[in-house]
């Protein structure tokens, strides 16, 4: 969308997050109801005034803020359609909360999504974004909205009439033209009044960091956008190189390394997806660790018990009735109890 730029508009209420005010602070942040504001749901605007009044008032955006906003509120959008397309239309929308650092999707389903599932998931989402699709807004009848085939909304939600609606890869008014249209279903359409990129180019890639219950039945997905989200996936492809080097290694060397790793790989900000299959790879090498340990601990074993052997046959042709004899087996104490 074409957000940055000068707008008039009158000041009809200030909100503070719990409740409506009567003015704001230099620098305080706030939410803004204009007159010319068509949804309930608001984008925080800073107010660099002394203070002001439900009149005409100038506001300053911070569009520094906004910028990275705008692609993690795109990706909410695409992330519901990816969580349609993969585990069906019973999945609505909870909630959801949009910072400049990542996003946060709530969602109902009444169990952990697999990480197959999601890998899926955040495929769609990057595809959306590799396919470079326009992002239209325009405002409805809140009846001729709700009409269009595949429209998502916020279960609960109370929508104002009219309406606006965001939709991605197809115009506004050709969802309205022929709103039954199952062609509909395969785009991502939303009522929405918050801010958007105007292509979905501009989030650069997404990444789904992890899923989690809040509450029964509902889960939620935290992901990020942009360079953050080029920043996760590198991450992920390093530690892959490193695991996959861990395979070549042997003894105590590969069992330094794979606790190491394993404790990297569960802290980092990864792609849920890969973050798993590292687990995997991760639990493949301490099999191999703990099968050497066993061999090990074989071989000490079948050691203490020769060389006991030998010094006690030793012992007993001499006339002694017992003998004390030192073998090295290091810290495997099951081979000194034998």
């Amino acid at each position: 969308m074409l957000w940055i730029g000068d707008h008039e508009s009158v000041i009809k209420a200030i909100y503070s997050g719990s409740e409506f005010l009567g003015g704001a602070a230099a620098s305080n942040e706030v939410g803004v109801v204009l007159e010319s504001t068509r949804s309930l749901i608001l984008d925080y605007l800073r107010a660099l005034l002394v203070h002001f009044k439900l009149a005409m008032s100038k506001l300053l955006v911070d569009y520094e803020r906004r910028k990275f906003v705008a692609p993690n509120h795109t990706c909410t959008h695409m992330l519901n359609f990816a969580l349609r397309e993969v585990l069906g239309n019973n999945v609505d929308q909870k909630g959801s909360i949009v910072v400049p650092e990542k996003l946060r999707f709530d969602f109902s389903h009444g169990k952990p999504i697999d990480p197959e599932l999601l890998g899926k998931i955040e495929s769609i989402v990057n595809e959306q974004i590799k396919s470079e699709l326009d992002v239209f807004s325009k405002e409805a009848t809140l009846a001729e909205a709700k009409r269009i085939n595949g429209l998502r909304a916020v279960f609960g939600e109370v929508y104002p009439d009219p309406v606006r609606v965001v939709s991605i890869g197809k115009q506004v008014e050709d969802l309205l033209a022929d709103p039954e249209n199952e062609e509909w279903s395969s785009i991502s359409t939303e009522l929405c009044g918050g801010t958007h990129i105007k292509n979905t180019r501009e989030a650069k890639a997404f990444a789904l960091l992890s899923e989690e219950g809040i509450a029964k039945g509902v889960r939620w997905i935290t992901a990020v956008t942009s360079d953050c989200a080029f920043q996760a996936i590198e991450m992920a492809l390093s530690l892959e190189q490193e695991v996959d080097g861990a395979s070549k290694m042997e003894g105590s060397q590969l069992e330094k390394k794979v606790a190491s790793l394993k404790s990297r790989v569960d802290g980092a900000s990864i792609p849920a997806a890969k973050k798993s299959d590292l687990r995997t790879k991760l639990s493949v090498l301490q099999n191999k660790v703990r099968k050497a340990q066993k061999k090990i601990a074989e071989e000490n074993m079948k050691k203490a018990v020769k060389v006991a052997t030998e010094m006690a046959e030793v012992a007993a042709s001499d006339g002694k009735g017992f003998c004390i004899s030192r073998v090295d087996v290091g810290l495997d104490a099951a081979a000194t109890i034998q």
